[in-house]
């Protein structure tokens, strides 16, 4: 069974900052706005993990993937309200090798060469678990639940983006090589992250 775990912020953030700096606009950005934002980290884990291994993000071993449950959760917070919205991106592939990909045409925006998929509200499992798929790399993916529309454009600026990071509720990373992810989120993401716990016992 998988549990949330409650994260010291400064080992965490430190994990964040090895993981996402100058990896595209969309991290360098987080990284910019959770020096700001308060909010708190956490980790999901099997409810028997060592309390010893669970700041020990770059190691793998705890867990078998737990991307098809963490999928789930991101499903019911993206559908948690009709105000939220998510965009994930895609480190492997660049505008030109996904332009003619179904995933890119039917949710893709790209940054320059950066390829990037957005949903919103009343997004289903398959397309959320297709985007988590597509972000997953084994030391890198990222996504993060924002307040706020679709862009409606193919292209998005650094405005765009800088809108989307302001706004986060939900900024979730990959770790434990690929296994699972640790994610910051802020007092409405802890609410709604609660009230869906509460509604699954």
């Amino acid at each position: 069974m998988m549990k949330e775990y409650l994260l010291d912020s400064i080992k965490a953030f430190a994990f964040f900052k090895e993981n996402l700096s100058q990896v595209n606009e969309l991290s360098n950005v987080v990284l910019e706005v959770l020096q700001i934002k308060l909010g708190t980290f956490h980790a999901f884990l099997p409810t028997n993990t060592p309390f010893e291994k669970i700041h020990d993000f770059s190691t793998g071993g705890k867990t078998s993937s737990l991307r098809k449950e963490i999928s789930f959760k991101l499903y019911k917070i993206i559908n948690s309200s009709p105000l939220l919205s998510c965009v994930f991106d895609d480190f492997n592939s660049d505008i030109h090798s996904m332009r003619n990909d179904d995933l890119y045409q039917s949710n893709g925006v790209h940054f320059q060469e950066e390829v990037y998929y957005q949903i919103h509200f009343g997004a289903n499992q398959e397309i959320v678990s297709k985007c988590l798929y597509y972000s997953s790399a084994i030391w890198h993916s990222l996504c993060v639940v924002y307040k706020g529309d679709l862009n409606h454009e193919k292209e998005i600026d650094k405005s765009y983006i800088e809108i989307i990071c302001k706004n986060a509720i939900f900024i979730m990373i990959g770790a434990y090589d690929a296994e699972s992810y640790i994610y910051w989120c802020d007092s409405d993401g802890a609410e709604i992250l609660k009230k869906i716990s509460d509604s699954a016992i």
